[in-house]
């Protein structure tokens, strides 16, 4: 009984917790330095810090709660939004490679996920298709 699970890249949670953590510093200061009238600081530049901060705490959470698991013969698809979905592996009827190497995975005529070369255990992933059939066709 094979069981792993497909993640994004880990660097993805450091770079955007990294921007999240550099967006709040940021407007902070700014904020101070606008509410002082100190070094013609506006409340744009406070903004801009937040917007920042945004941008990377979506992706941040994206990267954390995003997930495929395999545990045997069912795959659990963690979305950032959605709900999560369990299927069975036979459920899925074909696999679509892209251009860039990512795995769009079809499942009962509709798109499950897309999981890109650059996530974790991506080569497990595919070799699990491979090992139970599923037919791979390149775009």
């Amino acid at each position: 009984m094979e069981h792993f699970t497909v993640t994004p890249p880990a660097i993805l949670k450091k770079i955007f917790g990294s921007m999240m953590a550099f967006g709040l510093a940021f407007a902070a200061i700014m904020w101070y330095f606008a509410y002082h009238n100190v070094a013609n600081a506006s409340i744009g530049h406070v903004i801009l810090g937040l917007v920042f901060f945004v941008i990377g705490f979506v992706v941040y959470a994206y990267a954390v709660r995003w997930k495929i698991e395999v545990k045997g013969n069912e795959l659990s698809v963690h979305y950032l939004l959605k709900p999560t979905k369990k299927i069975p592996v036979s459920n899925i009827t074909q696999i679509i490679i892209g251009g860039r190497m990512q795995l769009t995975m079809i499942a009962g005529g509709k798109k499950l996920a897309v999981v890109d070369y650059l996530c974790d255990n991506y080569e497990k992933l595919a070799e699990y298709f491979r090992l139970h059939g599923i037919k791979m066709r390149k775009l």
